[in-house]
């Protein structure tokens, strides 16, 4: 494909002719003006990849007749990018602007090798510096699944992400920054925002504060650090905003488990070398979640507690192997793996929090059985994976997304016996607000 590379634009019997809107100047009309870029182009090079050009190029289309096509609504640099790779067969570009281009452009024309190979550059190459311009450019092209994946990446990476003022609309901004499930702590998002250079058009940065940050969260010497001027930011400091940040998590309810300990550590004290003689069993009774006895309640009723207040659990089992308590942690208990036998289903209600979610991961699916994982808010379910015969032996990630918080989980079993603790499901915990 070498000399066909250098030979790009250089010769043809064929012309791509890109028509890009371009800002206003003066003497345009209507606000606009619309630059022409043309390249020369193969029809034998471009119909060997392109169904769609190959059909255009003939002569029972009207761009056959006059040798030209018009491309209009991409960028110069953008077709450009998209015409070399049927020359060279690779891209040379790091712009994601461009290669977000590129791929819809693959897709306009029927490349799917382009369009695979662009989605896997801005799967394995975007990072929370470059993500705002995936979200961007995925938005105007509606491009879904890449403009949530840059979105899902701006809320877990926000300190990364927010170091300075993203070149975007103010709706796409508001979109993360007034989401509450930005993993970053109200003090330190309030410290980056104020570090902002005011941009010469949208939302100011007093506003943007005002509408994403709870200040009575912002400790005073921040704000005094900060160099706002005080008079704007005083009305702000009473204002309370009801919704919590988000926590990353790769395993729900490992960390609602782990949210429960802080709880109980806050209540009573763990069991101690007063309690137990050796390290040995210290470290032991703090796996297997024993706890000291204060303010007269028992483990059983810390336990107890947690199935009430926490995380309820119901179930189709016909006999559980261990405590109620494992299956609402979706942990193994130490009598052995709960099993969800074929036609039997486990569902967990969160009580106190909701999880915006990402995906799930799971190991040792077999191809002999088969189960359907569902998640719902409470009024409706949404079905986000069906093993439909798939077997994964390895710790597997499978990305899925629902257009709500989710608060009612659900593994029902349909072939086959399978251990529910094997999936985790991800995403960013927010406590729930009513």
């Amino acid at each position: 494909m070498e000399r066909f590379a250098s030979s790009f634009g250089k010769s043809g019997e064929f012309t791509i002719i890109v028509e890009e809107a371009n800002s206003k100047r003066d003497g345009a009309q209507d606000g606009l003006c619309v630059h022409r870029a043309e390249f020369r182009v193969s029809s034998s090079i471009l119909s060997s990849w392109s169904e769609v050009f190959g059909k255009m190029m003939s002569d029972d289309f009207i761009e056959g007749k006059k040798k030209e096509v018009v491309i209009k609504d991409f960028s110069a640099k953008g077709v450009e990018a998209f015409l070399r790779f049927f020359y060279a067969d690779t891209l040379d570009i790091s712009q994601m602007d461009v290669i977000v281009e590129v791929q819809v452009l693959a897709d306009k024309y029927q490349v799917p090798e382009l369009q695979s190979l662009c989605k896997e550059i801005i799967k394995n190459e975007m990072t929370p510096q470059n993500a705002w311009t995936v979200f961007q450019s995925a938005d105007k092209f509606h491009l879904q699944d890449e403009r949530l994946a840059a979105k899902n990446l701006l809320f877990v990476k926000a300190k990364e992400a927010l170091v300075q003022r993203p070149s975007v609309s103010d709706e796409l901004l508001e979109e993360v920054l007034c989401s509450g499930l930005c993993c970053i702590s109200d003090s330190e998002l309030f410290s980056l925002l104020a570090k902002w250079k005011e941009a010469e058009q949208g939302l100011k940065t007093i506003e943007l504060i005002e509408k994403s940050v709870n200040m009575e969260r912002v400790p005073p010497l921040d704000i005094k650090r900060s160099g706002l001027d005080d008079e704007s930011l005083r009305p702000l400091k009473t204002r309370r905003l009801t919704r919590t940040r988000g926590e990353k998590t790769e395993d729900l309810h490992d960390l609602l488990r782990s949210r429960f300990e802080e709880f109980l550590k806050a209540h009573q004290r763990p069991i101690g070398p007063c309690h137990r003689k050796t390290y040995e069993d210290i470290y032991s009774a703090s796996l297997n979640f024993q706890w000291g006895v204060d303010e007269g309640r028992s483990q059983a009723m810390w336990e107890a507690n947690f199935l009430t207040d926490w995380v309820q659990v119901t179930h189709t089992m016909s006999k559980l192997p261990g405590l109620p308590y494992r299956l609402a942690c979706n942990h193994h208990d130490v009598k052995g793996p709960f099993r969800l036998d074929a036609g039997n289903w486990v569902e967990w209600r969160l009580l106190r929090f909701a999880l915006y979610l990402t995906g799930i991961s799971l190991t040792g699916l077999e191809a002999a059985q088969n189960m359907e994982i569902l998640c719902g808010d409470g009024a409706c379910w949404e079905r986000i994976f069906c093993s439909e015969g798939k077997e994964i032996k390895v710790k597997t990630f499978v990305a899925c997304h629902c257009d709500f918080m989710v608060r009612h989980f659900k593994i029902k079993m349909l072939q086959g016996s399978f251990d529910p603790s094997r999936v985790k499901f991800q995403g960013i915990l927010q406590e729930a607000v009513e």
